[in-house]
């Protein structure tokens, strides 16, 4: 029947409707040898073979999933950056943990390999597997290469949030890396910005050493001169610390409350002060 429809749109679909039919029956040989075939147009082919990556996936063939995915080449479809996150989720979801790190590392644009980095680490954080330390340090590891301070930052905060009090060598590796990266930030908002991502991360490991970065996100403060950029991170760091009140220690709270009694905005003053009251009304 598909061999009967001229238009070559049509058949591209008719044939991906039909590969797809097959995967999900179990006839992956087929699947992927139509899927490769040269009547699929390449932006079909993408689609395609990730789509039956999935299915391997929820079908329980983890490292056949895996090469199918790594089988996929962008320059078949240039205009689309392949994103191989929603399976190395998947892959992760199933306690796969060594194979999504292993799809991960194949992931070229790093946003992307940043996200699906944060997706392991919040299955991870949720799992109870012998191998935690070893793909926690992994992933420490690949974050090194994120060129991007900013996305590196959120990456180590991530990392913060799902280690536990058993991950001691990796938490100092992670709070040692985080504040190095921090301190390295020239523009002082910026700096404030990534001390304070760092501290929320920290909260839950540890009040001691997250109030530790918050201070030394407000002593950044202290040097601003520029009124509007001290106000604006004033607000932004007593915002983090109602937000991760109830995760901390009440010394906490009162030093957010005292630094709202330095921001010169009284509508940046007041809007910190709300997010007070609404964290202790939690």
């Amino acid at each position: 029947v598909a061999h009967s429809i001229e238009d070559s749109e049509q058949y591209s679909q008719a044939l991906y409707k039909i590969a797809t039919a097959l995967a999900q029956a179990g006839q992956f040989n087929e699947a992927l040898e139509l899927a490769r075939s040269s009547d699929v147009t390449n932006e079909s082919r993408v689609t395609l073979l990730d789509e039956i990556s999935k299915i391997l996936a929820q079908a329980g063939y983890y490292n056949e999933a895996l090469d199918v995915a790594r089988s996929i080449d962008p320059d078949w479809y240039p205009l689309i950056a392949f994103d191989r996150n929603s399976l190395t989720k998947m892959l992760a979801q199933a306690g796969q943990f060594n194979i999504a790190l292993e799809l991960a590392r194949s992931i070229s644009f790093t946003p992307s390999q940043a996200d699906a980095l944060r997706d392991i680490v919040k299955c991870l954080g949720q799992a109870n597997n012998l191998s935690r330390q070893q793909i926690f340090s992994e992933t420490l590891s690949m974050s090194r290469t994120i060129e991007d301070i900013s996305t590196r930052i959120e990456l180590l905060a991530t990392i913060a949030e799902n280690i536990t009090q058993d991950d001691n060598l990796i938490s100092q590796q992670l709070f040692n890396e985080a504040l190095e990266l921090a301190r390295s930030i020239s523009n002082s908002s910026s700096r404030i910005k990534a001390l304070t991502t760092i501290a929320q991360g920290l909260a839950h490991r540890s009040g001691s050493l997250s109030q530790r970065v918050f201070n030394e996100a407000l002593d950044t403060v202290r040097v601003i001169d520029d009124d509007f950029s001290r106000s604006s991170s004033l607000e932004n760091i007593t915002k983090a610390l109602a937000q991760t009140y109830s995760l901390m220690n009440k010394p906490l709270l009162n030093t957010a409350i005292n630094i709202t009694q330095s921001i010169d905005d009284a509508k940046k003053r007041a809007n910190a002060l709300s997010k007070i009251v609404s964290a202790l009304a939690q």
